[in-house]
């Protein structure tokens, strides 16, 4: 089974990650610094907890690339391409590296609250249940931690 930050165990081990990362940890691959990756991480996580608009159906496409990434593939690959929204290269001061930092795990706390629920579609897989996005948003930290070597 994949893990997943609706669970508090799964929050608390990415929490611990990333308290090893620092304003000036440098990136196997891409080209974020460590608050831009924070920060890129934080807009794509409140999204996600604050979606309360209608949800339109998936798209083919949409159903397929799901079904690879959380059934077949075991991580997102590297140098994947975000969604414009998220796009955060020289939008934010490295001085703001460490409310950043807390606003991660503050953020990431609110998925493993009891009784939550999220209706946010994804850019590229459309709507998700609660218990996919829980994956998914789990996939994306430890992506871009293991993009910062965490």
């Amino acid at each position: 089974m994949r893990q997943t930050v609706l669970e508090s165990t799964a929050v608390a081990g990415l929490i611990e990650r990333v308290a090893f990362l620092t304003p000036d940890t440098r990136p196997a691959w891409g080209s974020m610094n460590a608050t831009e990756m924070l920060h890129h991480c934080n807009l794509a996580n409140q999204r996600i907890l604050a979606w309360d608009k209608p949800v339109l159906p998936a798209s083919l496409k949409q159903r397929a690339l799901k079904f690879f990434m959380l059934r077949v593939w075991p991580r997102f690959p590297k140098n994947v391409k975000t969604a414009i929204q998220f796009e955060t290269k020289g939008t934010i001061d490295v001085a703001a590296f460490e409310k950043e930092k807390l606003l991660f795990g503050s953020g990431l706390q609110q998925f493993s609250k009891p009784g939550k629920t999220f209706t946010a579609p994804h850019p590229y897989f459309g709507p998700l249940s609660t218990r996919e996005w829980g994956q998914v948003v789990w996939m994306h930290m430890d992506h871009h931690l293991r993009q910062f070597g965490l």
